[in-house]
C-alpha cells in the first residue's frame, strides 16, 4: 500500500497536466547605443580606364597611353607612387582593355580639380570617390564599448527603480544601424554602435 502511495505521488510530480509549469527568472531587455562624428583623413578614389581599337594590340597599346596619363594627373596634384595601386589591363569581349587605378587622396582641396580633370579625359571614368579614416577600427571598437557601457548604465538605472539586483547577462547582440544620410553630405564619418542586452534581474534589493 506504501509502494502504491508512493508512485501515485511520483507520477503527479513528473505528469505535465499536474505539475505547474516552471517560472521564468524575471530579465530586463536594453538597448545602449554610442554616436559620433569623425572628420576623414582621407579619401579615396577609384578610376577606371576603358579603351577599345581595331586589334587586341592596339587596345593595350592605348590602354597604356591612357594609364600613363591618368598617372600624371595623379601625379600632378601630388599624389604619391605609394598611395597609388593599379589593376589590369583586362581584356574584355569585343577587342576592350580595361584597368583600374586607385589613388588614396591626403589633401581634400585637390579633390575637385582633380576629379574634374580624370571626369574629361577619353577613356576614363570616376568610378568610386569614398571618405574614410585610417583609424576607423579603433573608433569602431571605442564606439562599441560605450554602446555597452550605456546600456549597462540603462539596466541598473531600470533595475534601481524596480528594487530588483541586475544579474548577468544572458543574451546580447548588436543590431544594425540606417546609414545617416547627413554625414554623406558633409563626407564625415559617423561612427555609430547599437547593442541589445538582456540582463536577469536578481532578487529585490534590501529596503
Amino acid at each position: 500500500m506504501r509502494l502504491i502511495i508512493a508512485v501515485a505521488a511520483l507520477l503527479c510530480l513528473c505528469h505535465p497536466l499536474t505539475c505547474p509549469a516552471e517560472t521564468q527568472p524575471p530579465k530586463i531587455r536594453v538597448v545602449g547605443e554610442h554616436k559620433a562624428q569623425v572628420a576623414p583623413d582621407h579619401a579615396v578614389l577609384k578610376v577606371r580606364i576603358r579603351n577599345k581599337a581595331d586589334s587586341a594590340r592596339a587596345t593595350k597599346a592605348l590602354n597604356q597611353k591612357t594609364l600613363q596619363k591618368t598617372l600624371q594627373i595623379l601625379s600632378g596634384f601630388n599624389i604619391k607612387d605609394r598611395d597609388i595601386e593599379t589593376y589590369g589591363p583586362y581584356m574584355t569581349p569585343g577587342i576592350t582593355s580595361a584597368s583600374t587605378v586607385r589613388a588614396i587622396i591626403r589633401d581634400f582641396e585637390t579633390v575637385s580639380a582633380m576629379v574634374h580633370a580624370l571626369s574629361t579625359k577619353s577613356g576614363t571614368k570616376i568610378e568610386e570617390l569614398r571618405y574614410g579614416h585610417s583609424q576607423l577600427p579603433v573608433l569602431m571598437k571605442e564606439a562599441q564599448t560605450l554602446a555597452l557601457l550605456d546600456a549597462k548604465q540603462t539596466a541598473l538605472s531600470m533595475a534601481e527603480t524596480l528594487g530588483a539586483d541586475l544579474g548577468e547577462v544572458i543574451f546580447i547582440q548588436e543590431q544594425s544601424v540606417p546609414d545617416d544620410k547627413a554625414f554623406k553630405i558633409t563626407h564625415d564619418i559617423c561612427i555609430r554602435k547599437r547593442i541589445e542586452v538582456v540582463f536577469r534581474l536578481g532578487p529585490a534589493l534590501n529596503p
